[in-house]
């Protein structure tokens, strides 16, 4: 994606949206400007712990591909464990995002 094309995919990507959106006075969606599209979408997301799950997932495994790949670690070496996403699981000074390593 090119910067000029973002503020046509993020119209294309609020409009498609299903929240509550700003109205003029005959009753049709307002045209906003790139940073109140933003702020709205960013406002209204909805987040299912099944979508982190898939998330950390996800990012673990491109981690561990990368390691085996560049040849940095042997694949006998690196495992995936299930994520952690719980903020009680987690000690009070650990951010949520942490990302843990543990080489064997």
């Amino acid at each position: 994606m090119q910067p000029a094309e973002y503020p046509a995919l993020l119209k294309a990507a609020y409009s498609a949206e299903k929240f509550p959106k700003p109205r003029n006075v005959i009753g049709l969606a307002k045209e906003l400007p790139v940073p109140e599209m933003e702020h709205l979408m960013l406002t209204n997301v909805q987040v299912a712990e099944e979508d982190l799950r898939v998330l950390a997932h996800q990012r673990a495994q491109v981690t561990k591909d990368y390691l085996i790949e560049t040849g940095k670690v042997s694949a006998d070496r690196v495992s995936l464990l299930p994520p952690k996403l719980a903020a009680e699981e987690l000690k009070d000074q650990e951010k949520a995002s942490r990302a843990a390593f543990l080489l064997k």
